[in-house]
């Protein structure tokens, strides 16, 4: 809704088929004028700019570059994810964070470092972040 608080699923045709009859589902957010407008102008921007397939080539360049790191680095066991919405399962440290205290200040910013020098982002969340 770019902002307009709204709430909706779609259905394939086959799915709905016997899925669903009236009351079975309510909304706090659905259906009204205005946020169907809304809702209607968001799917026009996404295929007036070809959103979906631009998320679809960027998400297939990640995959593939994400592929490629678990094969560089020993500590990274796999990659996880579809899409826009993928990360790595490190199994160990890299070689600058190898000794730090788990969970130190010191560890958590060496990694950082490491990964920022090696033209990486690293989120900090988990337990030894």
């Amino acid at each position: 809704g770019c902002g307009v608080p709204v709430g909706a699923f779609v259905l394939g045709e086959k799915a709905a088929r016997g899925s669903l009859k009236p009351g079975d589902h309510g909304t706090t957010y659905g259906g009204n004028p205005f946020v169907c407008a809304a809702v209607s102008k968001v799917f026009d921007l996404y295929e007036e700019e070809h959103i979906l397939e631009h998320v679809l080539r960027v998400g297939d360049y990640l995959t593939g570059r994400l592929n490629e790191l678990v094969q560089k680095y020993e500590f990274l066991k796999e990659r996880r994810g579809k899409g826009m919405i993928q990360g790595l399962e490190v199994t160990g440290r890299p070689e600058p964070c190898a000794g730090k205290r788990p969970g130190s200040h010191d560890s958590g910013e060496q990694c950082a470092s490491f990964c920022s020098a090696s033209g990486h982002h690293r989120g900090r969340c988990g337990l030894y972040a």
